[in-house]
């Protein structure tokens, strides 16, 4: 079920700046041409190093610990951001919160996505489980 984030990407206006924070192997813009949204510029942020040699033309990429350290991106930059499973991650949030507004333009657009209380009864990855732990929150 994608119909919140299909309305958060089609509100979108054609040619914006969105950076999605957590973009590990670029699933948000992936989906995005999926859609036949080809029309944004895409940055992206993540602790870990993404494999830049499998990112799309054109993608902006910057490594970064969101829980520590300032975005690489002057005030009022981007017309969306985009915090997909990363919030659940990180142990203050409020430090990337404040970067998040600090970043997006008065009137932008934030889609924030993470479990909510159907996770738990998720069972445990049956497999590679020191690799995943588990899907339970």
């Amino acid at each position: 079920m994608n119909a919140p984030k299909r309305a958060f990407v089609d509100a979108i206006p054609s040619g914006a700046r969105v950076l999605d924070i957590g973009c590990w192997n670029f699933s948000f813009y992936k989906w995005c041409v999926s859609i036949g949204r080809t029309d944004f510029s895409h940055f992206g942020i993540d602790m870990e190093l993404v494999d830049l040699a499998g990112a799309p033309s054109g993608y902006h990429f910057s490594r970064v610990d969101v829980q520590r350290e300032r975005f690489p991106f002057s005030d009022a930059y981007f017309d969306a951001v985009v915090v997909s499973h990363v919030i659940e991650h990180l142990a203050s949030p409020f430090q990337m919160l404040d970067e998040v507004f600090r970043v997006l333009k008065p009137g932008g657009l934030v889609y924030i996505e993470c479990p909510s209380e159907r996770s738990l009864l998720f069972p445990s990855m049956p497999f590679k489980f020191s690799e995943c732990c588990s899907l339970s929150f």
